[in-house]
């Protein structure tokens, strides 16, 4: 899986302190050699409101990140954060 700057990925879960079923959305900002400080293996992550406004910058585990909501086993993930977004790609028609 290629971390991408920009991603957007949201939590697994529900957040319970929200109501409904609202879910928190993070953006990569930062990955890798950028902050070697901060580990190799992590990302720098922020989260993301509604009106796609970042906030809360902070770094997790690059293992927390996934593309799937499903495991390999095809179990439904119970921890991390699933892309919920992919590389916008144009093309012309002719």
């Amino acid at each position: 899986m290629a971390i991408e700057l920009g991603r957007i990925y949201r939590a697994v879960r529900p957040t319970p302190s929200m109501p409904g079923e609202q879910f928190i959305r993070i953006r990569v900002t930062a990955r890798g050699p950028s902050f070697p400080a901060w580990g190799w293996s992590k990302v720098r992550v922020e989260t993301v409101l509604p009106d796609g406004t970042g906030i809360r910058e902070r770094a997790i585990e690059a293992t927390q990140l996934h593309d799937s909501p499903l495991t390999r086993d095809g179990q439904p993930r119970r921890t991390g954060y699933v892309r919920e977004t992919s590389v916008l790609t144009t093309t012309t028609e002719g």
